[in-house]
């Protein structure tokens, strides 16, 4: 994929031929990286223009590292910029125990570290979600982070597994911001500039055995693991901002219109008198204007560096032919269906062809809301109807998973509670309790949370000392208490070796 405006192309490795190139990867091992669990002989190129590393069994995985962090030593690293690496994971067939990870490590030292991507299965929480969840963290202290994860899914709102394909992450790092992409699309963006490293980093990958589930305490079933099992990277480019740049000033009439120049996600709306767009590569580039009610407008200019180009292009108006529906339910998260098909859930807003249709809802515990609304050509139609409860549904059984878990300092696990009513079903819009005996030792957050369609309700667990703590969740809805099962978590200090 092309890099954000105004980068060039300063290191790569698209992994042709047959051999490693050493001249800019050392193969990770025990005394280079940071796991005990990587042997060199699990490293090899297939011929096919990826590097792949191989798991082969509980006691070692493989990887590689554009430096070593315990010498010094390195074949690159580099101070700000645009990471892009073409990457399929290992598939365990969601089994725990296998861990992949795509990092970026400090040359002199940890921290600064900044996690891409990694994945582990297990224990539902921070790193051990599975191949369809994105886990990206950025340390910038030895016991300061910042972290995100959330599942990734298709076109359709279905989980994507990340380990049955290749997939682009791509992470940009300057003085000001670091952001996260995958395939193309930014994910997350941390702006507070104390968080963002100023020291030189290199770039690090492997997948390996958490032998005694003591790295990433995401649990172990080795006797299930599929291996062997193989992790697989097209390439590794770097791109830094290039010197032979210049600008762009452009508006439109109307304005507002959205600004995309060579196809690029950095999207932005035209202005009065005009939006400057700076650090964009001399040479020739695509610019292409798209505002709802008008014809898109594409051109081809030029930019000379150090010089600015303006454009001010007149839209050309189109024939609009639909309208759109805003529409909400009380309790929100119903299921939308218009003409029998499915459109997500509420609240919603759908662009649909002037004319009539049929509307349901659907949510667990409430009756389906059905109606007819009609759509006019360039205006909105609302809905918020309320659903009606079904009668004598109420919380009969509720347990909390996990029952057990082991967590660093500084970093977070999810809890789930789940509510089912007496004929089974889930029950959603329930509050749903989380306390634990000591707050010292970890915080849950939120206190309370709210199950869903599924039933279900989240609150995240974050370690703050070592120590042993229990927790619990409780209900208390339409006359009824229940009081779930009791989880035991241990807080442990960082692993380093």
């Amino acid at each position: 994929m092309a890099p954000p405006l105004g980068y060039a192309l300063i290191w790569n490795d698209e992994f042709d031929g047959t051999v490693l190139d050493t001249t800019k990867w050392i193969v990770a091992s025990p005394t280079c990286e940071y796991s005990n669990n990587l042997n060199p002989a699990n490293v090899a190129l297939d011929g096919n223009s990826n590097v792949v590393f191989t798991c082969a069994d509980k006691n070692y995985g493989g990887g590689i590292a554009s430096a070593c962090d315990r010498t010094g030593a390195a074949k690159f690293d580099f101070l700000y910029g645009y990471v892009e690496v073409r990457m399929k994971l290992g598939d365990t067939g969601n089994i725990p125990g296998i861990f992949c990870d795509l990092w970026m490590n400090g040359s002199q030292g940890w921290p600064p570290e900044i996690d891409i991507t990694e994945s582990g299965t297990g224990v539902v929480g921070d790193s051990c979600n599975g191949p369809n969840y994105m886990d990206m963290t950025l340390w910038f202290g030895s016991s300061q982070n910042v972290t995100n994860n959330f599942p990734i899914k298709d076109a359709n709102g279905n989980p994507l597994d990340l380990s049955k394909d290749f997939h682009i992450y791509g992470m940009e790092w300057t003085t000001t911001f670091v952001r996260f992409l995958m395939d193309g699309v930014e994910t997350w963006r941390i702006t507070n500039v104390s968080q963002i490293p100023s020291k030189r980093m290199y770039i690090t990958s492997s997948i390996y055995p958490d032998t005694n589930n003591s790295i990433w305490g995401c649990g172990t079933d080795f006797a299930h693991v599929p291996f062997p099992v193989h992790m697989y990277i097209d390439y590794v480019r770097v791109y830094q901002i290039s010197t032979n740049i210049g600008t762009l000033d452009v508006s439109s009439v109307p304005t507002g219109a959205e600004i995309s120049i060579d196809n690029s996600d950095e999207k932005k709306a035209t202005t009065m008198p005009f939006q400057q767009i700076t650090d964009i590569p001399a040479g020739n580039h695509i610019l292409t204007l798209t505002l709802a009610g008008y014809q898109p407008y594409t051109t081809v200019f030029t930019i000379i560096a150090g010089k600015t180009t303006t454009l001010s292009p007149t839209l050309t108006p189109v024939s609009q032919t639909t309208g759109t529906l805003a529409i909400s339910s009380s309790p929100s998260g119903a299921s939308i269906f218009v003409d029998g098909t499915s459109k997500g859930i509420t609240p919603g807003s759908l662009t649909l062809a002037a004319g009539t249709y049929s509307l349901r809802l659907s949510l667990t515990s409430y009756q389906d809301y059905t109606a007819n609304f009609t759509i006019t050509v360039g205006q909105t139609t609302t809905l918020n109807p309320t659903l009606i409860k079904i009668s004598g549904s109420v919380p009969t059984y509720l347990t909390l998973s996990p029952l057990s878990a082991t967590i660093r300092i500084g970093m977070t696990r999810s809890f789930i509670a789940t509510v089912l009513d007496q004929n089974n079903l889930p029950m959603a819009n329930v509050p749903a309790v989380f306390t634990g005996s000591n707050n010292s030792i970890g915080t849950m957050n939120p206190a309370t949370a709210t199950t869903g369609a599924n039933g279900t309700a989240k609150s995240t667990l974050t370690g703050i000392a070592a120590g042993t703590m229990t927790l619990h969740a409780s209900v208390a809805y339409e006359g009824v208490n229940l009081t779930s099962n009791t989880a035991t978590i241990t807080v442990r200090r960082r692993y380093y070796s």
